[in-house]
């Protein structure tokens, strides 16, 4: 397995990253990366979801400022009033911790609206307060922290443009072996199939950027072919399968080779 490549600073662990963002006062932070490599539990060890100072704001295919800040839509009456966003509510609730997740599934740029430029720290607070289409004030309380989560793999969404994400610290959680090691240990896996996970790991890592989190569920005593069959090999054969086949037989004879070969191996940690 190889090792990684790069100056040192370039692995420092996401979360080490995240948390000197927090410790010095980053106020609009985005967590980009594939899927299931530790976003959202990064974020949940930051704020748990239990906490009255957060809110969680999933974001929907073709959301608009109409969801998020402000529209003027009729009620059940059919009488039409001024309705708040899910993002202006958590606003003007005064949340301490407003997470955006998957914000790249709209245009956020136009979504946000005229709140685009508040994001940043200098812009926050009364004194910077704009007016919304509403006629009301808005500003952003300078302790708020909006946290932003992107998964960099699916094309069908949005990319966000320079402009917002030279708004944001971000942070890149790509697919980390090291993470990968910690989850199987965790597991109680035996050490020489904890090796083995590693470098099927390492060599998909060359067709396809899979998030470590795939293998969170493998337990002892799961056969890891079968787990492969049900949980990764279908992840793998949505995005290879049907013009990069050889790349998707070359993961699955990777597989063959360190697993079927004994398959009586225990996933036991040795004691």
């Amino acid at each position: 397995m190889s090792l990684p490549q790069g100056p040192q600073w370039l692995r420092v662990s996401p979360e080490e990253q995240l948390q000197q963002l927090i410790t010095t006062g980053s106020k609009a932070i985005l967590l980009l990366g594939p899927p299931r490599t530790g976003k959202t539990r990064a974020v949940d060890a930051v704020v748990t979801r239990s906490d009255e100072d957060r809110v969680t704001i999933q974001i929907h295919d073709g959301w608009g400022y109409d969801e998020l800040m402000v529209s003027f839509r009729p009620n059940e009456r059919g009488e039409w009033n001024w309705t708040r966003g899910a993002l202006l509510e958590a606003i003007r609730e005064k949340k301490k911790f407003v997470i955006l997740e998957e914000i790249n599934r709209t245009q956020a740029t136009q979504a946000l609206g005229e709140v685009f430029s508040l994001l940043e720290e200098k812009y926050r607070g009364e004194a910077n307060a704009i007016k919304l289409r509403n006629g009301d004030l808005f500003f952003i309380p300078e302790d708020t922290t909006i946290i932003a989560t992107m998964n960099t793999l699916d094309k069908s969404t949005e990319d966000l443009d320079d402009a917002l994400l030279g708004r944001f610290a971000c942070v890149e959680y790509p697919p980390r072996v090291e993470d990968l090691i910690t989850i199987l240990r965790t597991q109680g896996l035996d050490d020489e199939v904890v090796n083995n996970l590693s470098e099927l790991f390492a060599s998909i890592q060359q067709y396809y950027p899979l998030g470590h989190g795939y293998f969170a569920d493998l337990k002892p005593d799961v056969n890891v072919i079968d787990y492969y069959r049900a949980r990764v090999r279908p992840v793998l054969q949505s995005h290879l399968k049907g013009y990069r086949d050889e790349d998707l037989a070359n993961i699955d004879e990777k597989v063959d080779q360190l697993f079927n070969a004994q398959p009586a191996l225990s996933t036991h940690r040795n004691r």
